[in-house]
């Protein structure tokens, strides 16, 4: 476990390795301890995409490298993101590392917070949330919760899994 933090921020009783942000500098000038060879697996994810039987996919650091690489071409700018997708589904890898990689702020819900929509919705103005990664579906409820209204702090939304539909809200 690491907790990255804000130089000069103290964190009393916390058992991982604490690195502060003027620490990173040094780590990527002198790069990781270990190589990492894209063939090599990163972790496995359990989905049952279009079957609907559960299979393991096994995420290799190549995809993971490649994905990041498109998300900060295609979607630049270090935008504060908030991390709606469960950490069982695979999208929530992008939010995580595509946020954490762009130097950007990650904020986190909790599992009643996530399940809430309208809280969502309020939480996503209070906290000044610039980019969300949601399926259609949710999409289209936080429209129609907050009457199609512009949200000022949002500046990015990524939609997939669903097919996209164009509705008044």
């Amino acid at each position: 476990r690491v907790l990255i933090v804000e130089d000069g921020v103290e964190v009393p009783g916390y058992g991982g390795q604490v690195l502060r942000r003027g620490e990173l500098a040094a780590l990527r000038a002198s790069g990781p301890a270990c190589r990492v060879q894209g063939e090599q697996l990163a972790y496995v994810i359990y989905t049952s995409g279009s079957t609907g039987k559960p299979k393991g996919v096994a995420m290799r650091h190549q995809a993971l490298r490649s994905l990041l690489a498109w998300q900060g071409l295609r979607l630049p700018g270090a935008l504060k993101t908030l991390q709606f997708a469960s950490f069982a589904f695979d999208v929530s890898f992008q939010e995580i590392a595509g946020t954490l990689v762009s130097g950007a702020t990650l904020s986190l819900l909790s599992d009643d917070e996530s399940r809430d929509l309208e809280c969502v919705l309020k939480l996503i103005g209070e906290r000044g949330i610039e980019q969300i990664f949601v399926p259609f579906a949710v999409l289209q409820q936080l429209a129609e919760l907050n009457g199609a209204a512009p949200i000022p702090s949002l500046k990015r939304i990524i939609t997939a899994g669903e097919q996209l539909r164009i509705t008044p809200a």
